[in-house]
Order: structure tokens, then C-alpha cells, then sequence
């Protein structure tokens, strides 16, 4: 039965015998393709400046802690400075500076200027 059918194209030995038939300059080339592939990643990684993923997380890591230390830095030194004025005014003015400029009156007294305005009259206002 099998004979008057031919070959079973999917047998596993017609597989293999095709499998094994590829021109005999493939396989010196496939290996050259691997070498230069090699090659190619060394001399990226080496000299053209390519990284991997990591480097390029940690290198962005250290540019932006470099720049929020070079913009807040600025900020940092005027605040400083600013305190150590207010500190030396301090000094300067004496041990009961600050208890002159403590209110000695209850709470009314110390309304803002802005709070205790007379409210616009109508006849105040302008059209």
C-alpha cells in the first residue's frame, strides 16, 4: 500500500536529507557573519560609544544630580547668608532684642492695616 503511494514527503528521513543540502560556502560565511558580528561589538562598545541600558541609567543618575546640586546651590548659599545676617543682627542688638520687639498688647491690637481699612461707600465708588 505504502508502494503505490510514493515516499511520505514529512518522514523524518526526507527531512533530514534535505536539511543537508546547503551549499558548501555557507557555512564559512555564516561564521564570518558571526565574527564580524563580534567585532562590530566590540569595537562599538570600546570606542563608538555605545552602552548598555545600566550605564545609560547611571550616567543619567550622576548628570541630574549634578544639575539639581549646581541650580539649588545658589539658593542654598543666599538662604545661608540671609541667616547668618539675621543672626549677627541678633548679636548685635543684645540679649532683650527680641523681647522689646514681642507685642504687649491682646490680639485686636495686632490687626493688619489691611484688615482694619474703612470698607468703599458706594458714593466711593467710580463708574
Amino acid at each position: 500500500m505504502s508502494g503505490s503511494r510514493g515516499r511520505n514527503p514529512f518522514s523524518l528521513d526526507n527531512r533530514k536529507a534535505k536539511a543537508m543540502q546547503v551549499p558548501s560556502e555557507t557555512k564559512p560565511a555564516l561564521w564570518g557573519a558571526a565574527g564580524g558580528a563580534i567585532a562590530l561589538a566590540i569595537v562599538g562598545f570600546t570606542w563608538g560609544g555605545w552602552m548598555t541600558t545600566g550605564t545609560a541609567n547611571k550616567l543619567a543618575d550622576q548628570r541630574a544630580d549634578t544639575a539639581v546640586v549646581a541650580i539649588l546651590t545658589p539658593i542654598c548659599v543666599d538662604k545661608f547668608q540671609q541667616k547668618s545676617r539675621a543672626i549677627s543682627w541678633k548679636r548685635a542688638a543684645g540679649p532683650h532684642a527680641q523681647e522689646r520687639r514681642r507685642p504687649t498688647t491682646s490680639w485686636p491690637g495686632h490687626v493688619p492695616r489691611s484688615w482694619s481699612r474703612p470698607k468703599p461707600q458706594p458714593s466711593d465708588l467710580e463708574f
